[in-house]
């Protein structure tokens, strides 16, 4: 389902396109389902290693990357015992 090329190497536009679409995504989904019900976005994030990325990019030198990718995990992924 994904293949984003979300590497530090990657143009920071096209890292900061991928990750809106991502959060786009996300909030569509968030607003079709309610918190009883699974969110099969999520486990395609995981099997795709979307985390492993996303996680990568808090190490990313451009500020704008960093604060997107912070503010994804925090509202989607992020747990009471950890991110992911």
């Amino acid at each position: 389902m994904f293949s984003f090329n979300l590497s530090m190497d990657s143009d920071p536009d096209v890292i900061k396109t991928i990750l809106e679409a991502l959060e786009n995504l996300l909030l569509l989904e968030d607003d079709q389902l309610n918190s009883n019900q699974d969110h099969p976005l999520f486990f395609h994030c995981q099997e795709a290693g979307i985390f492993d990325r996303l996680e990568a990019l808090l190490e990313h030198p451009v500020h704008n990357v960093y604060t997107r990718t912070l503010k994804i995990i925090e509202q989607y992924f992020e747990t009471e015992d950890a991110l992911f």
